[in-house]
């Protein structure tokens, strides 16, 4: 499963096969994982712009673009930095989104990962000025931990709400 609870459980089950059953150290990072990502989400505001949160595209072209829907850890690290899954209405997993859906309901914001896809912010915004319709904001993720489900996922919450904050910036 790629759902955060499963992760987490992960965690603890890996300590206790590794640490063996009277290790704490398990809880303990679990626990540190927790707090923190409560920590974030108690800091978001009640606004929640709807993000499609791109983890790879083909390169210097708008096609091929896939995504987390709902039921993955990226799914709710989304809500927990402050936005609301774009993809979350649209299918579960990951998977590839069609043009057309986003050209029909654009989303408020697109968080590109950096590490899957080529290009820096001025090449983003090219590409994805392509899109018919309303111009939509580009945002890159450059954390290197962004799609690794383990024990770095608080700052993968930290960088995902640090690009949704910087678009509410003025």
């Amino acid at each position: 499963d790629d759902d955060l609870e499963s992760i987490l459980q992960g965690m603890l089950r890996l300590d206790d096969l590794l640490g063996g059953p009277q290790s704490q150290r398990g809880e303990i990072v679990v626990d540190h994982i927790r707090t923190r990502l409560d920590s974030i989400a108690g800091a978001r505001g009640d606004r929640r712009p709807e993000v499609l949160l791109v983890l790879s595209r083909t390169p210097h072209v708008l096609r091929g673009i896939f995504t987390a829907g709902r039921g993955t850890f990226l799914d709710e690290l989304l809500g927990i930095a402050g936005a609301r899954n774009w993809a979350a209405s649209r299918g579960s997993g990951y998977f590839e989104v069609p043009l057309d859906a986003i050209a029909a309901d654009p989303p408020d914001l697109v968080l590109e990962y950096g590490g899957g896809i080529e290009g820096d912010d001025a090449e983003r915004a090219r590409v994805w000025s392509t899109l018919p319709g309303e111009k939509i904001e580009v945002r890159t993720v450059s954390f290197d931990g962004l799609l690794i489900p383990g024990p770095r996922i608080p700052e993968s919450a930290e960088a995902l709400a640090t690009m949704i904050d910087a678009r509410e910036a003025p």
